[in-house]
């Protein structure tokens, strides 16, 4: 069972506003420094997103400082990296503010197996930011986070993958130059020597016959729907007691949806995994989950069992 909360919206708000200064004294510098020695390539990009997101502002804040930032260097023909720097901070020192910054403000939430649990909402309202706090990649300034009644909150994210977590981020992260094979056999590292049997990787082939078939094929070299696969199995191998999935369906084609939809429903019935899904395919997402959350702006705004929900009342939370 994982339990996670955040009680006390003013006490994180008096956090946040302590991190805002000192995190723009950071990441402004490295910043600025980047900018003034690059030419603003593809390259630059990749790396000033790469600073944004491992700052504190939070993935989906950083992806959308970025892409307004490159329509206003666009738009406004900037060319120094001074004059760059100051159009970004403007919109950089906005997001951080704490009325604007990605944060939960969440009741106690329990999931349990066998369940999924569904979250919903627009883009920027704190999904991955949520998982990420649940597996340790993101450390919560207030809160707690529980696994079968122990308090993880300030596990390292390895501790947490030992401990039972799975997590399968958005945009799948493969090891894209080892093998398909190689990538599964990482996924047991998680567990204790005694327990890491390759005879569980013939289960994942099973599951996933697509993954046999290219089990010496570099996993960079894969489709996206393969991807997703291996991404899926490299966590599945180990049995986790909770697993985390950011937008698995995100830019699949039918059928692959429908082998996840396929997998999803049976880790429920095998009664050994809890599963907490992020998913923006309401149908999908509808069909496979027991409880529902719609969460705006950092909070649930929303919930109920998915049977009893009104799917064009949880769209509207969806339209933008």
């Amino acid at each position: 069972m994982l339990r996670f909360f955040k009680r006390n919206r003013q006490e994180d708000i008096e956090h946040t506003q302590d991190a805002v200064k000192p995190s723009r004294e950071r990441w402004f510098g490295r910043i600025l420094n980047l900018l003034r020695s690059s030419k603003l390539d593809d390259s630059v990009w990749e790396e000033l997103e790469e600073i944004l997101i491992s700052s504190d502002v939070g993935v989906d804040t950083s992806l959308r400082v970025i892409e307004e930032l490159k329509a206003t260097v666009k738009e406004r023909r900037l060319e120094s990296g001074d004059e760059v720097f100051e159009s970004l901070k403007e919109s950089l020192v906005a997001a951080m503010e704490p009325e604007n910054a990605e944060s939960l403000w969440m009741d106690e939430t329990e999931v349990t197996g066998p369940y999924v649990i569904l979250m919903v909402g627009v883009n920027g309202v704190g999904k991955t930011t949520l998982l990420k706090s649940i597996m340790g990649l993101i450390r919560p300034k207030a809160g707690k986070v529980f696994l079968d009644g122990k308090d993880v909150t300030n596990w390292p994210p390895n501790k947490r993958a030992i401990g039972g977590i799975g997590y399968v981020p958005q945009g799948r992260e493969v090891f894209p130059y080892l093998t398909v094979h190689e990538n599964l056999l990482m996924g047991l590292e998680a567990l204790p020597m005694g327990d890491r049997k390759t005879e569980t990787l013939d289960v994942m082939y099973d599951q996933f016959p697509a993954l046999k078939t290219f089990r010496t094929k570099a996993a960079g070299t894969l489709s996206g729907g393969q991807q997703q696969q291996l991404a899926l199995a490299r966590v599945l191998v180990r049995k986790p007691k909770v697993l985390l999935l950011d937008e698995p369906t995100e830019g699949l084609q039918p059928n692959i949806v429908q082998e996840i939809e396929d997998l999803l429903h049976r880790l429920r019935e095998s009664q050994e995994t809890a599963i907490l899904l992020v998913e923006q395919f309401l149908d999908f997402a509808m069909s496979v989950a027991d409880h529902c959350y719609i969460m705006e702006n950092g909070s649930i705004v929303l919930e109920g069992q998915t049977k009893d929900l009104d799917r064009n009342s949880v769209r509207e939370y969806l339209a933008v």
